[in-house]
């Protein structure tokens, strides 16, 4: 048998206090390797990352995400010769748009590596859903909320009043907010907006993803969809390197995003 050509290397920068990105796409690449045809490539994660631990809307917290020091970590995953490059962080939600456009741009022009970042990719799947309503779950603070809800509607996107939030900016707290605490969030904003069609986990350090499809069942008949950040840094990486799982049955373990 002729062995498969050489896998597809992922690259993903995520900030250094994150403690719940890799283990999460680690787990959805083995899905979603499982569910490809065994003539094709493998697809593999890596990872660099640059030193991020608080997350508000303060000056020097909005510092840890400078373009040079981005780049710098992104010339790494260069080296390993990676076929695409995603931001894992979220951070263009309160620093807006403009930022991860501006990021994925320079890594284009400089490493010559198709880039997309978690946030872009989010957009372009609400833009497909076509604008539903979405109900916001973060574990930030209220006004990074409202940041968040400004940027998506500058593009079109209405979050719904009834956001759901935590008040943490220490990210190693984030990372130890449990799967069951996030799953009641979705709820509470799907449960009070019976029109919203659309859950969105904001924040690569929650623990979210693999609870996608699950709440889906719970609300099969509004058809809602959950979003989850970290699922959309791979949803992004996959359109870059031109890999289609629609209709494989990835969605059905891990969301209906990965059959938009």
């Amino acid at each position: 048998m002729t062995p498969p050509p050489h896998p597809i290397r992922l690259g993903i920068l995520l900030p250094s206090s994150n403690t719940t990105l890799e283990p999460q796409i680690t787990s959805l690449l083995h899905t979603i390797n499982t569910h490809l045809p065994h003539t094709h490539p493998q697809i593999t994660p890596h990872f660099s990352r640059i030193r991020v631990t608080q997350i508000s809307l303060s000056r020097s917290a909005s510092s840890q995400f400078d373009l040079r020091t981005m780049l710098s970590a992104a010339s790494l995953l260069a080296d390993a010769r990676v076929d695409a490059i995603s931001w894992g962080g979220t951070s263009a939600g309160w620093l807006g748009l403009e930022s991860d456009i501006e990021l994925c741009e320079a890594i284009e022009s400089e490493f010559h590596i198709p880039a997309s970042t978690s946030t872009l990719a989010l957009v372009e799947i609400l833009h497909r859903l076509g604008d539903p309503g979405v109900g916001l779950v973060t574990p930030y603070v209220s006004e990074m909320n409202e940041a968040i809800r400004g940027t998506f509607g500058g593009v079109g996107i209405s979050i719904a009043a009834g956001d759901r939030w935590l008040g943490i900016t220490d990210n190693i707290e984030i990372g130890e907010v449990s799967g069951e605490q996030v799953g009641g969030m979705c709820d509470g904003v799907l449960g009070a907006r019976e029109e919203l069609k659309v859950a969105m986990v904001y924040c690569t350090n929650l623990s979210a993803a693999h609870l996608a499809s699950g709440l889906e069942s719970k609300y099969q008949d509004r058809d809602v969809v959950v979003l989850d950040s970290v699922s959309a840094v791979v949803w992004g990486l996959l359109r870059k390197v031109g890999v289609d799982i629609k209709g494989t049955g990835v969605a059905k373990q891990w969301g209906k995003m990965f059959d938009v």
